[in-house]
């Protein structure tokens, strides 16, 4: 009978076979964790700075509020943002395609695969054009209807939303 086979030596020439103390494991460990912390730091005040200064959201939201009031008053600024809130809604098909596309595009990019991801590429090109057509054919037959969830027909804001 033959002996079972017993675990190699651990190498003196390679330093990651070494024994590890725990000083040695954090200076090893010691410049990803301050990275980490550094990221993390930078990204909950980068947010915070967006959100709370340049926020592009609320600045459109502003110069289309500050533009339709100058033109058209409150009621104005009511249909802008029926019409921006009906535009939000409809953008949810396209996030929706996107989410759910990526991951054929990130494998097959990170697999190498060139044919296939300007396959799926072309695919998702001609789908865009499709769904935009559609949602502009949809949206201005239906224009009446979508402008009635926000406000009731007959009225001034319903009016300058529908036009």
């Amino acid at each position: 009978m033959s002996a079972a086979p017993t675990a190699p030596e651990p190498s003196t020439d390679n330093p990651i076979s070494q024994h590890f103390t725990t000083i040695s494991l954090l200076r090893f460990a010691f410049p990803t964790i301050f990275m980490m912390v550094f990221f993390g730091l930078y990204t909950v005040v980068d947010t915070m700075f967006i959100e709370r200064f340049v926020n592009t959201n609320a600045l459109s939201a502003f110069l289309f509020n500050a533009a339709m009031m100058r033109l058209r008053g409150g009621d104005g600024v009511a249909a802008i943002a029926i019409i921006i809130y009906a535009h939000f809604l409809l953008n949810t098909a396209y996030i929706g395609f996107f989410l759910g596309v990526s991951p054929v595009i990130s494998y097959n990019h990170g697999s190498g695969n060139h044919r296939q991801l300007k396959r799926v590429c072309g695919i998702c090109f001609r789908v865009i054009a499709v769904m935009s057509a559609a949602v502009f054919a949809v949206t201005y037959i239906l224009r009446a209807s979508l402008v009635g969830v926000f406000t009731p027909p007959g009225t001034a804001v319903y009016g300058m939303a529908v036009e």
